[in-house]
């Protein structure tokens, strides 16, 4: 079965406030696409109806799409948190990262599902669910679980 890895947006890739890119999220990326361990990379967002345009943008100031090798076209929006499940099934993700346990949880379909730096608040009311999946801290740690998984 072909490896695809989905990836949140914000809190994942960029700060949501800010629009920097995390440390090291480029550059892992860009290592993880030259493994070529994964045959597709899509990132998966559900963003506010006013930072559509406003995540476009920054990523297109912090040169995301060359730096990574990521396809423009692997960029999907949802409405809502929960239909990322749908789309993780659609293209057949088989590790998705996100900030957010509660979504990581709707997406029985992904095997391999790890949250990134989530909230101390969500640890706590999540705490079952996390049980299923692999906490990471940074994007070093995050390469290496994407690399060797």
């Amino acid at each position: 079965m072909p490896l695809r890895l989905g990836l949140d947006y914000g809190g994942v890739l960029f700060n949501a406030l800010t629009g920097q890119p995390l440390e090291g999220a480029l550059e892992t990326l860009r290592q993880i696409v030259r493994s070529k361990k994964y045959e597709e990379i899509w990132i998966v967002s559900k963003p506010a109806i006013f930072s559509l345009r406003i995540s476009l943008f920054w990523m297109n100031r912090a040169d995301f799409w060359n730096i990574t090798g990521i396809p423009k076209d692997h960029l999907r929006y949802v409405r809502q948190w929960k239909d990322k499940a749908s789309v993780c099934q659609q293209f057949g993700i088989t590790h998705f990262v996100d900030n957010r346990p509660a979504v990581l949880h709707r997406m029985t379909t992904v095997e391999h599902r790890f949250v990134y730096n989530p909230a101390l608040w969500e640890i706590m009311l999540y705490r079952e669910e996390l049980k299923n999946m692999t906490a990471v801290h940074n994007w070093k740690e995050l390469g290496q679980q994407l690399l060797t998984s």
